[in-house]
């Protein structure tokens, strides 16, 4: 059953590259200012060196070629079409036309990329070409993408909930944005073999500005959205001395205000540049500090539950943008396994993920004046994500369900320890009590009968049963929760009844709350330094990558409560279970339960820390003679990591069978919320190290000064991430490699053109992945063994965009994505009985999941008098949900349409106003079943057999105003 891979170089299966290829390279992703990506300022205000690094930067190219200038993914400051690359930019006038929502918001409007929107400012999805592996949660969401922030990563190595686009938030001072999709992407940084977005600053030019943005949302229409960004820019008398500050501060409420703001913060900005000459030589030093400090609540809160999922009927009460936001839950929680003996937190789940970076970074640009050049960049930050958002997620359940209490506060926690149940306080007789915690009235009574009939049945009025000690009667006898008839619609799925108890009662649902309380940090230095020889016609680069990463990941508290089931009613309620000997206390003063420790949904907790040092050499090289351009690129990638982890163990005597009288962390036994708590368990150590290498090459033809092709072939991927919790156990630490998660062969070919008012690119693709699977089965003496094998999947299919200038006053713009996607062999493994002859790995064949077959953005300007007239069209086809070819859900497709209209007949004033969604459409972009899944059923089998069963469904926005004021002094 066992399966060993050589993991040789990339430890890849595919044939290596053609030799050819192999001995020319390059990257560049991380080489030139990012005045080289600019709009020069004019010719008497422009120093010598930027002059000449712009003439620098023209000479790459074809003498005469308009097209502009890109620094990213390519060997140095190159002519776009010259680069063989599939590339597109978004200038000034371009990121203008729309208030963005957030920095993905501007990702739709690139070919290729698909853009899963639902987390709101931070936490989004984006991914190119199809490749939705590793994306399936937004926890992963820029897995194949990476945000560059002024050509530099915005996280250098990322992990669960640490993503690229929770720590950048575009500003007033960004001022171009440049893609580069496969190809030169996966040797220019780590882990973006997808794309790469590289989100530029705008030249120091002096003078000021302030701008306003008001935002209109939701059904009920109401000011949600209130931001202010300001700017001041300054420059010496002979101009090579420049400085600028630029922020944001801004609040929001969301499409359905929960009563708190759900985005609180702001970022500044400050940036210093120095332009030199010493005799023929010259460059630029620029300096920029960095503070951001944004608390984000994630918006997959925003859900409508319903009955179906095709043709949805909502449940009574709740608004298409749902208002499931947590209320209250404010508590203290003990942390002395991490802080220390006495130690306390205090955790407040209204106030979402706040998400900090303090940066600052210096780059060089130096030009000798001859044939060489040399580029340089020193990046230090210290990134902080604080989790605390409560959840309603945990899932629903009915007061009747036996299960209920169990999941939200272990009543039976004894069942687990000597095959024994006398702990268990559901095999007393007594009766649950939820209340609010506000007034203290009783909103829910339920009865735990053993042996003897207690209370009524509220329903049908009959006594409730009596049940036995091995199997309790659990009864409703009060409730005056919301919506206590709507129904989960639960039944036979595969023979099965699912709930298990469907067969009595679906109704009186509450919702079990959880959750996150945890820190998420990363402490990083980055050097770069590129050398590059500039020939006739030709180009070579060499340089190193380097960066040392210093992360940890602590779970304080996983806990979970019992909400009411309505429309802005998420807030814990108070539990108790009374009985004839005390009342048992299951909730603390928050109305969480089981605060002694994490356990929740496989969170064990646990303290991780590690360090990882990559050092990336780079070499490149580029030659266009005659018609021709021919590039390629090499990137190794040596990863050397420590980790150090700590678990957390239940505690003996929590588990113990005589542990009813045991008081946990505060000593007394009827306050049950803290009395399974945990100790360290033995720490585990790791170290680790690992070679990687990518390579990338093209050639490309010039038919006509405005015409050219490609072929480009490259073998890279995305290097490993999360390697500060990889190793949780010893025999992990002992026995599981380092290697890349996932590897790429992409192949693209490509036509680009530009005839004036008329420019493009059409690229073919074909990109080929395999995802490395390791598991980690028992044998039949206990001791664990490895299993390794590879999931594959394909995608092929186009990509392009286009700009038509079709007027001085009318213009078109357009991308788009055709794609086939599939799941070429995904394999399941059972363990089976322990030990590996019973073992069993099998593989599905069928379409892959989340890849849409189209997805397209248009938007058509036309500027009249002092008057500017927007209009976008975005559509995106269909997409499956699983990659298991049984499972024939789908999402449905998204359309829609914003429009926007801007004025500048004030002098130094400019105001729009965009209207997103014009039409209002309504679709579905997530959604779940509520009923759980168990042995023998999964959720496509729920979706299919009871298509009108209770679901989670998350609309999109309803049409929503932006008004943007800006003033420039």
């Amino acid at each position: 059953m066992k399966k060993k891979f050589t993991h040789n170089g990339r430890g890849h299966a595919f044939p290596r590259p053609l030799a050819a290829l192999a001995i020319l390279a390059g990257a560049g992703l991380l080489n030139a200012s990012a005045a080289l990506a600019q709009e020069a300022p004019p010719a008497t205000d422009q120093p010598k060196a930027e002059a000449k690094a712009k003439a620098k930067a023209g000479a790459i190219g074809k003498q005469g070629d308009s097209q502009t200038v890109i620094v990213t993914g390519t060997v140095g400051a190159t002519e776009a079409k010259a680069a063989n690359v599939s590339y597109s930019v978004l200038d000034a006038k371009d990121l203008g036309k729309f208030a963005p929502m957030s920095a993905d918001d501007f990702l739709r409007d690139m070919p290729g990329v698909v853009v899963e929107s639902n987390e709101g400012v931070a936490r989004n999805e984006s991914y190119t070409r199809g490749m939705s592996v590793g994306t399936g949660s937004p926890t992963t969401g820029n897995f194949w993408t990476a945000i560059l922030e002024d050509g530099l990563p915005v996280l250098p190595v990322r992990f669960n909930n640490f993503q690229d686009s929770s720590f950048y938030r575009a500003d007033i001072g960004t001022s171009r944005v440049e893609s580069v999709r496969g190809g030169s992407a996966g040797t220019s940084v780590a882990s973006s073999a997808g794309a790469v977005f590289n989100f530029l600053p705008g030249a120091i030019q002096p003078g000021a500005a302030i701008q306003t943005r008001l935002g209109v949302e939701g059904e009920d229409p109401h000011l949600s959205w209130k931001q202010v960004d300001g700017y001041f820019g300054w420059k010496n008398e002979r101009g090579d001395l420049r400085a600028s500050a630029t922020g944001f501060y801004r609040t929001s409420t969301g499409a359905t205000d929960p009563g708190y703001p759900l985005n609180l913060g702001g970022q500044v900005k400050l940036r210093v540049q120095k332009n030199y000459e010493l005799g023929d030589a010259s460059g630029t030093v620029a300096l920029t500090v960095k503070h951001l400090d944004d608390t984000n609540s994630w918006n997959g809160q925003f859900t409508q539950p319903a009955h179906g999922y095709v043709d949805p009927v909502p449940a009574p009460g709740f608004l298409r943008s749902g208002n499931m936001f947590m209320h209250g839950g404010q508590h203290t929680v003990n942390t002395s396994l991490i802080d220390g003996p006495g130690a306390s937190r205090y955790h407040d789940p209204e106030k979402g993920a706040n998400y900090k970076q303090d940066a600052v970074w210096l780059k060089w640009d130096h030009e000798t004046g001859g044939r060489w050049s040399f580029n340089s960049a020193l990046k230090a930050q210290n990134s902080k994500a604080l989790l605390r958002q409560g959840f309603y997620g945990a899932g629903p359940g009915s007061l009747w369900g036996t299960n209920i209490f169990q999941d939200a506060f272990t009543v039976n926690q004894g069942i687990a320890a000597k095959g024994t149940d006398t702990a268990n306080l559901n095999r007393q007789p007594g009766y649950y009590e939820l209340y609010d915690r506000g007034t203290g009235a009783v909103r829910a009574r339920i009865y735990n009968n053993v042996g003897k009939s207690n209370g009524v049945n509220y329903r049908t009025g009959a006594a409730c049963p009596a049940g036995s000690a091995a199997s309790p009667a659990q009864c409703v006898a009060y409730t005056n929760l919301p919506n206590a008839n709507f129904d989960m619609a639960g039944g036979l799925v595969n023979g099965i009844m699912v709930p298990s108890d469907s067969n009595t009662v679906n109704k009186d649902v509450v919702y079990v709350t959880n959750s996150n309380f945890a820190t998420r940090e990363s402490k990083d230095l980055m050097l770069n330094f590129l050398a590059n020889y500039a020939g006739d016609n030709f180009r070579v680069q060499a340089g190193l990558f380097a960066v040392q990463a210093r992360q940890g990941l602590v779970t304080y508290f996983n806990g979970r409560g019992i909400s009411a089931f309505g429309n802005g009613e998420i807030a814990n309620l108070g539990a108790r279970f009374v009985t004839d000997k005390g009342s048992y206390q299951l909730t603390d003063e928050g109305g969480w339960g089981r605060v002694g420790g994490g356990n929740v949904d496989g969170l064990t907790p646990y303290i991780y820390s590690s360090r990882q040092r990559d050092i990336q050499p780079m070499l490149g090289g580029s030659w266009s003679p005659g018609k021709w351009d021919l590039n390629a690129s090499y990137k190794g990638n040596l990863t050397m990591v420590k980790t150090h982890t700590i678990p957390f163990v239940t505690t003996p005597q929590a588990n113990d069978a005589n542990s009813r009288g045991y008081g946990g962390l505060d000593g007394n036994a009827l306050t049950w919320y803290d009395n399974q708590n945990y100790v360290r368990g033995a720490t585990v150590n790791a170290s680790k190290k690992v070679y990687l290498k990518n390579y990338s090459g093209s050639v490309g033809y010039n038919i006509t000064p405005e015409d050219k092709v490609y072929y480009r072939h490259s073998l890279a991927g995305n290097n490993i991430i999360g390697i500060v919790s990889r190793y949780q156990t010893q025999f992990n630490a002992d026995n599981k490699p380092l290697f890349p998660q996932v590897d790429l062969r992409q192949d693209e070919v490509a036509y680009v053109f530009n005839k004036g008012a008329l420019s493009g690119q059409l690229t073919a693709y074909r990109t080929e992945m395999l995802e490395w699977i390791q598991q980690t089965p028992l044998t039949v003496d206990g001791s664990t063994y490895v299993v390794e094998y590879l999931n594959h999947f394909l995608t092929k299919g186009l990509e392009g965009w286009l700009k038509w200038r079709v007027t001085p006053k009318l213009s078109w713009s357009t991308s788009g994505l055709y794609s086939q996607g599939r799941a070429v062999a995904v394999g399941s493994f059972a363990a089976g009985a322990p030990g590996p002859e019973d073992d069993k790995l099998t593989t599905v064949a069928g379409i892959m999941a989340k890849t849409p077959r189209w997805v397209v953005s248009n938007t058509v300007s036309y500027q009249m008098a002092d008057f500017q007239f927007n209009l976008r069209h975005r559509f995106m086809a269909k997409r499956k949900r699983d990659n298991n070819p049984a499972d024939r859900t789908y999402l449905p497709p998204q359309r829609n349409f914003d429009f926007s209209v801007a004025y500048a007949g004030i002098k130094n004033v400019r105001i729009s106003l965009d209207v997103r969604n014009v039409l209002n459409n309504k679709y579905i972009s997530a959604y779940d079943t509520m009923l759980p899944t168990v042995t023998g059923v999964s959720k496509n089998d729920i979706m299919q057999q009871l298509p009108e069963s209770g679901a989670w469904n998350v609309m999109n926005p309803p049409r929503s105003y932006w008004l943007t004021a800006r003033y420039d002094f």
